[in-house]
């Protein structure tokens, strides 16, 4: 007899356990809030149901969007006006740098020798070496982007005299440098 009413116990415990979590789920849930009118305040009437509160900003959403890209196929090609797309400051989403001129320049006395230089923005000429057997190099490209475009490499030889760099932007120049010595070492950056 006691373990029948112990098993009855228990389950009357369970079930009283099982409506407190369900009435308190039913009174604290996030949307229940919207559905209960203010105390004195009478019935609710127009107010949105729960499914059109959540759906409408989905629907604004998704209208924004099209419109969107309805405009953005009246641009020229690839641009997207990025003040219609959420999350991306800016104009636009494509981006171009203006090309500009470069033009390196070096001069010495004597036979130069070995060059080295590394020019990153280059298309054609990223880097690379060559032997001058003169007194005079020089080097044009186009380069894009911000200073510091290009860095040559040079060494003069035993007799000490003086190589001279010049590295010019757009007709500006931006380095001017020398070697000092037998076997001077430079790096010219600009």
């Amino acid at each position: 007899m006691p373990h029948r009413y112990r098993r009855r116990r228990l389950l009357m415990g369970g079930a009283a356990v099982l409506v407190l979590a369900l009435g308190a789920w039913l009174v604290l849930r996030p949307d229940a809030a919207s559905e209960r009118p203010e105390a004195g305040s009478g019935p609710v009437t127009g107010a949105p149901t729960t499914d059109t509160a959540r759906s409408e900003p989905k629907r604004k959403r998704e209208r924004e969007r099209k419109r969107a890209v309805k405009r953005a196929s009246s641009l020229p090609s690839g641009e997207l006006p990025a003040a219609d797309l959420p999350g991306l400051p800016g104009r636009t989403l494509r981006a171009s740098l203006p090309p500009l001129d470069l033009r390196i320049t070096l001069t010495s006395r004597s036979p130069i020798g070995i060059v080295g230089w590394t020019i990153p923005t280059s298309r054609d000429r990223a880097s690379g070496q060559t032997t001058v057997s003169g007194g005079s190099w020089s080097l044009s490209t186009v380069v894009y982007g911000r200073p510091d475009y290009a860095r040559v490499f040079v060494q003069a030889g035993a007799t000490g005299d003086p190589i001279t760099c010049t590295i010019a932007v757009e007709g500006r120049v931006t380095e001017r440098r020398a070697t000092a010595g037998p076997y001077g070492r430079l790096m010219c950056q600009g």
